[in-house]
């Protein structure tokens, strides 16, 4: 259990970098953000972390609804 009061910090540079979720992590192919297309499994709300380096809630990015509309499925 987590105690109440405590800061709990996510690192998200390293759950971007998790070789289990990502084909070479370490490489710079934003491509592979088209595959979370209309077919994809993924749930673009928050319930995944494959695209928590685009935030959440709030405080996401407000530019992500319209990159996921522009790019081709």
């Amino acid at each position: 259990m987590i105690s109440k009061g405590s800061i709990v910090c996510v690192n998200i540079w390293a759950m971007g970098r998790d070789p289990k979720v990502w084909k070479n992590p370490l490489e710079f192919r934003p491509e592979r953000f088209m595959e979370f297309g209309i077919e994809s499994d993924i749930d673009i709300k928050g319930h995944h972390f494959e695209l928590l380096p685009f935030g959440s809630g709030r405080r996401g990015c407000p530019g992500m609804p319209l990159a996921m509309r522009q790019l081709p499925t």
